[in-house]
């Protein structure tokens, strides 16, 4: 565990030691704002273990959505951001865009929220598209987007294969299905995917241009 996984709970720690101290001090000397106190640190308490779950939780989806891909074989890595990684392969270009929606929400809200964070994985295989329009070994291959729900279960119909400009839904775990459902491209070997891969590398590396991403 690094230190910006410990640091959370150090102060979690102290909060809750804080406010216990607090709690017994208003009893024993008959202080009500020293219970009013504990309770705000209480609730400050909540709100970090829920911050630092949240972000262990992301990490960890994170994590295993990279360890698939190293292991997806002919599949290399052109670019990955906290946001987003983009892959070359068989099956041409995927854009894996990453959401960290909590799974509580089943309301229309949530379904909103879901319609944008997909329209935002089709937006980003756009950059993507749009950061290969000068290289001529991308010429007729498909570029599909793909949100990875991190914190919130995918339904299971959305995880197969789509037209390239709509984006598929899965869980971290479900990375590996979803490349192995994209057909195969004719023609696009390992020198293309190479080319392609560092075509994409060399544009995405431009901040103004990654900014969809």
């Amino acid at each position: 565990m690094g230190c910006e996984e410990v640091v959370p709970w150090l102060i979690v720690g102290v909060l809750a030691f804080g406010a216990g101290a607090l709690f017994r001090l208003s009893k024993t000397m008959g202080i009500p704002a020293l219970q009013m106190l504990g309770f705000w640190l209480l609730v400050a308490l909540g709100l970090i273990v829920a911050r630092a779950f949240r972000q262990q939780q992301s990490a960890a989806g994170r994590a295993q959505v990279a360890a698939i891909l190293s292991a997806a074989e002919g599949w290399r890595v052109a670019g990955s951001s906290p946001e987003s990684t983009v892959v070359v392969g068989p099956g041409g270009v995927g854009v894996l865009v990453f959401d960290e929606m909590a799974d509580y929400g089943r309301g229309p809200r949530a379904r909103r929220r879901l319609a944008a964070a997909r329209e935002r994985a089709a937006s980003s295989a756009g950059v993507a598209r749009a950061a290969l329009a000068g290289c001529e070994a991308a010429a007729g291959v498909p570029v599909y987007p793909c949100l990875v729900l991190l914190r919130r279960r995918a339904p299971e119909s959305d995880g197969g294969l789509r037209q390239p400009g709509e984006a598929a839904m899965v869980n971290p775990e479900g990375g590996a299905g979803f490349l192995r459902a994209l057909p195969e491209v004719g023609g696009f070997d390992e020198t293309r995917r190479i080319v392609v891969a560092n075509c994409l590398r060399r544009t995405l590396g431009d901040p103004a241009t990654r900014s969809g991403l």
